[in-house]
This record gives C-alpha cells, structure tokens and sequence, in this order.
C-alpha cells in the first residue's frame, strides 16, 4: 500500500547514510607512510592527535553528527501523506537529498574551522608557509539595508490576502499559489538576515584580510537575497494575474512554482563565484607571507587555491566537492555537473506533476474513427474499426508494469496483465469500474475519474463501433 513511501524512504535514508558516513571518515585519523596525519580535513604533525584539545573536539564532533542525523529523519515524517502524488515525493526527496548535502558540507566546514583554529593557535603547522595576507586601507563595503525586503513583503503579503479574498475561476490552487510565495519570500528575508549575521571566515593571521573578505561576502549575499526577493515578488505578481484571469490547469501552476523554485539555487551558485572572485582579487594585493599551510585552502568548505593550476584534487575526508573552485576549469565543472543533476531532477518532476494534477483526456475523433487518448506522455490511440468486442468489468486488474506509471490513483501505459497479457491500461481507482476494449493483438482498459465520465465514454464507443456490451 505505501510501496512509494518505502522505496523514497529507503532512498533518503541511503542518502542521508552516506553523508553520515563521509562526516564520520573524517574523525578518523588517516596516517601515510612519510605524511602527517589528517583529522577532521585538518593536516596535524602526528604528536597533536592525541592531544587533550584535539580529542575533546573530535568527540563533540562525533556527537554533533549523530544529533544531525537523527534530526535529517524529522523531515522524513510527511512522505506517508504523498503516496497519492509520485512527483510531490520525488520533489520531497530531491529537496531532502540538498538539505541533507547542505547541511553536511555546513558542519565539515565549521568543525574543520575550529580545528584549523586551534592548529593556528599552536603553531602545529606541517608545511611551507603561504603568501596569504594583505593591506587593506579602503573602508570595507555594508550589508545591504533590510529596508530593500519592504517591497517584496509588501507584495507578497498582498497578494496572498487577494487570493483569500478573491473567488476566482481557480479554486484553492489561487491561495496555494500566493501562499506559496509569501512562505518562498519569508524564506529570502531569514536568509538575508542570518547572511548579515553570519561568523566570520579567518582568511589569515592580518585582522583587516578577514574585514574585507567577510565584508565582501556580507554585500554581495545580502544583496543577493533583496534582489532575488524583488525579482521573484515581480514574476510572481505577473504570473499570478496571468494564470488566474482565467481558470488554469494546474499543472500550469505546479510548472511555475518549480522554475521560481530552482531560479534562486541557480543564482546562489552564481553569487557564490562572485564572492570567490572578490576575495580573489583582495587576497592578491599583498605580499606579506603568513604563517599557515595547504589547508588554508579549504577553509570554505571547499578546495580553493588559485596558485594550483590543477582543476580537481584528491578529496579529503569531510569534504564533498574536490574541484579547485579558484579554477574556471574547476568552476565550470562543478556548475555544469550541479546544473545537470537539477536540470536532470527537474524534467522528470514536470512530467511526474503532469501526471498527477491533470486528468486523461480519451475522447473520439470528430469523425468517430479514432479513439485519441491524451494521458501526460504516454499518449495514444486506436482505431474504431480495429474494436472486436467491448465489456465492462470491476475486476481487479493484476500484473506487471512494462512501460507505464502507476499510483494508488491511476495507471497509464504499458502493462503485461494476468488474463490478458500485453494490455494498455488508463484506468482510475476513483471509478470502480472500467471500460475492456478488445483489439487483435493486445487488450485496452479505460476509465476516467468518475463513473458518470466513463459511462459517457463507454456510450460513445458503443454508437462508434455498433458492438453491444458484453
């Protein structure tokens, strides 16, 4: 009955599993033969991983990877509510698998930072010392002000009040839709806020890099955030009087949402090579060496090193992206394999949304010689003459699925039914019965969402072919 529920659970799971796993490899202290050791992503003479400071903080590591694990399980509980609707689940996993990566990469980075800190503390540095600090002499750039979110709430708030107020031709998917951008513009404002209070990154030992570097990533991130919020609110009020001065089909809706949807993660990942870039550019204006090693590279979370030509290293234990992000080979590679993973997520969603928020069109040809069926990408059709017999059954239908898409509310396509063997089927459980149309080489079964639906169409097969009901 939940056989949906169960392979997305188990998936997630999957997934939430080995992000654990990754985290966890990194506590493990990893010794080569002629190398210092490496703990938690940070390079340590061998002597220090035993010190008192260092296995406290493994430790409270440790716990704080499990306490997150436990609490990735949290948003696993609504997936029981979407068996009926295979694409909401699809996107529920999609989104789950980014907050789970999401979250991993934002521990690794604060647990690595904290050892890197303590590391600089001590003085335990294995390698040669790296130019990495500057003069800084101009007045760092501000956050963005918040009153730059006002016009968006202001928008989003009005809109979601219209939708409520209105009795428009689009039932409850008006509400759902404003309601859907008042929460999708919340969302912007918690990020822009947490953006200008987010702690700051040590770049080097010189107080003024880290200003400037931290400063940088403030604007350009706060910045971010107000923007996407007022574009957003501006597509959204457009669509919003476009797709509601009429009744819409809701796939239309559901379309929209998700490309407002994966616009802002697209443009995060921009933003984000924008800031790289400008701390670039600052890093280089001085020559003074600080007293640090390699992994002052990875203090973002990722390896970047614009004084590696290499695009790819070898991966530490933690880290989930090993691409030299100070590269444009490096970049463009992780973008492009990002952007196809969601591009990839996408398309199959919006023909998983398709499917389950229209509803099957079979219906005749004006000439009666042909039946059309339109069913969300497995379409098809038949001629009337080719019809040998017609009966009606509530039987229940068993077999296996070859070529088709099937939920507790419908099945469309291709099956290899008990009985009948190679069979189109484009029933739904909401009527209990279903039309059985014989042809020479395969058998057809139809039904639509109600019985009054289905006993119009059964009539209509019965004037087009002359064959009585069996």
């Amino acid at each position: 009955m939940f056989l949906m529920t169960i392979i997305l659970v188990g998936c997630d799971l999957i997934g939430a599993g080995c992000v654990l796993y990754n985290m966890l490899s990194s506590a493990r202290c990893t010794v080569h033969p002629g190398t210092p050791s490496r703990l938690l992503g940070v390079t340590l003479p061998g002597w220090a991983v035993d010190d008192p400071q260092v296995t406290a903080l493994v430790t409270a590591y440790k716990k704080t990877c499990w306490r997150a694990f436990w609490l990735s399980l949290l948003p696993l509980v609504p997936l029981p509510l979407l068996e009926d609707y295979p694409s909401l689940g699809l996107l529920h996993t999609i989104f789950y698998y980014l907050l789970v990566l999401w979250g991993g990469s934002a521990l690794q980075k604060r647990w690595f930072g904290r050892l890197y800190a303590l590391k600089q503390k001590n003085v335990w540095v294995t390698g040669e010392p790296v130019v990495a600090a500057i003069d800084i002499t101009e007045q760092p750039p501000a956050a963005i002000s918040p009153w730059w979110l006002l016009p968006s709430l202001l928008v989003a708030v009005g809109m979601f009040l219209h939708a409520l107020l209105a009795a428009g031709p689009a039932g409850v998917w008006q509400p759902v839709f404003a309601g859907t951008h008042l929460a999708v513009t919340l969302g912007f404002c918690a990020l822009f806020f947490w953006q200008r209070r987010a702690p700051k990154t040590t770049f080097s030992k010189d107080p003024a890099v880290n200003t400037a570097c931290n400063a940088v990533s403030r604007q350009l991130y706060t910045g971010f955030w107000a923007g996407l919020a007022a574009a957003d609110s501006l597509l959204e009020l457009i669509l919003y009087f476009i797709l509601f001065g009429t009744a819409p089909s809701s796939w239309a809706v559901l379309t929209a949402l998700l490309a407002l949807s994966l616009a802002p993660l697209l443009g995060y990942l921009y933003i984000g090579h924008r800031v790289q870039a400008a701390q670039r550019q600052i890093l280089a204006l001085d020559t003074r060496p600080a007293v640090c090693d390699d992994d002052v590279y990875w203090l973002s979370g990722h390896y970047y090193n614009p004084r590696d030509s290499r695009y790819k290293v070898e991966p530490r234990p933690g880290f989930q992206n090993c691409y030299n992000m100070a590269t444009a080979g490096g970049r463009r590679r992780f973008y492009a394999m990002v952007a196809g993973i969601l591009l990839f997520c996408g398309a199959i969603c919006l023909f998983l949304v398709r499917m389950d928020f229209t509803t099957a069109e079979i219906a005749l040809s004006p000439d009666r010689s042909t039946v059309e069926i339109d069913a969300a990408g497995f379409d098809w059709s038949f001629a009337t003459g080719e019809v040998q017999s017609l009966a009606v059954s509530s039987e229940h239908l068993s077999g296996t699925r070859v070529g088709g898409a099937s939920s507790r509310r419908y099945n469309f396509g291709n099956f290899n039914l008990k009985g009948y063997g190679p069979s189109r089927v484009y029933t739904y459980a909401s009527c209990p019965w279903y039309i059985a149309v014989e042809l020479p080489d395969k058998w057809v079964f139809l039904s639509l969402p109600t019985q009054q639906q289905t006993k119009q169409l059964l009539d209509e097969l019965q004037r087009a072919t002359g064959l009585p009901v069996q």
